[in-house]
């Protein structure tokens, strides 16, 4: 379930027995299902809105695409939600609208900068940000809203940069674990600064959180597990020559950060027993 350093005050709870577990035996599920996870969302624009927040919220959400990632589906997912309840979302990436993946529905605004450009040189890379600094500011300042929630560090740090003196409220999403993701020094020592403006940060473990709250104060920092979606199944026939129908499926980029070694090292040793 989502938890944060001061969970209590995240009310009401999603689910009742959950709220009945003393706060030091609770341990965060590695997943939550779609709705659960908007709605631990929006229990943060509680928190950090406090008065200002409202029935039909105007949101704007910030990635740098909606290619087929993990981060993309879950800011597609948390949009859909959202308008279908009724709020005024607005959607902004750096890249086009057309190298969008993932469905977004008919009432979301899409704002897409088209400033996805490589850069090859220190110089193009300073003037290619200040573009997007520019055009993201625009772009947020025009949808008005009462909320900006911005997804991966180098989006985040962006946004943050280019909202100042707007007085807008940021929630920023770490959507991986930055002590094994390396990037660039001063993308980091930036995040480091900036990360302290966000009126909160969202990150998927309580590892991460750790790791957070070393630079910023611990009641800004929640966490909120990814969300999963329920697959019907509606034939349990056999997959891959295996009677049993009990199969295992990973799927993510095939890369070390991703640790499939780990996982089928783990079944290995599960085989063995």
């Amino acid at each position: 379930l989502c938890t944060s350093s001061h969970a209590a005050s995240w009310s009401p709870c999603l689910f009742s027995s959950y709220e009945s577990i003393a706060a030091n035996q609770r341990q965060p599920d590695p997943f939550l299902r779609l709705a659960d996870v908007t709605r631990c969302a929006s229990q943060v624009f509680q928190s950090v809105l406090k008065n200002r927040a409202h029935r039909n919220m105007r949101i704007t959400l910030v990635i740098s695409t909606l290619w087929a990632g993990g981060a993309e589906r879950v800011m597609a997912v948390m949009a859909n939600y959202w308008a279908e309840q009724g709020h005024d979302l607005t959607l902004i990436t750096l890249d086009s609208v057309g190298q969008d993946f993932y469905p977004l529905h008919r009432g979301i605004h899409r704002q897409g900068l088209g400033l996805l450009n490589p850069s090859l040189t220190l110089r193009e890379a300073v003037w290619n940000n200040a573009l997007r600094l520019k055009q993201l500011r625009k772009a947020i300042h025009r949808s008005h809203p009462d909320v900006v929630i911005s997804f991966i560090e180098k989006t985040n740090i962006l946004v943050l940069m280019s909202t100042v003196g707007l007085h807008i409220p940021i929630v920023a999403s770490e959507r991986i674990d930055p002590r094994y993701h390396k990037t660039e020094r001063v993308w980091t020592v930036l995040r480091r600064l900036l990360y302290r403006r966000a009126t909160a940060l969202v990150v998927q473990t309580e590892d991460v959180r750790g790791w957070a709250e070393g630079f910023l104060k611990d009641s800004a920092v929640y966490v909120i597990p990814n969300p999963i979606s329920p697959i019907a199944c509606t034939d349990r026939g056999t997959l891959n020559g295996n009677p049993s129908g009990k199969t295992v499926a990973a799927m993510g980029r095939l890369a070390p950060q991703k640790r499939f070694d780990n996982l089928i090292h783990a079944f290995a040793h599960c085989m063995a027993r």
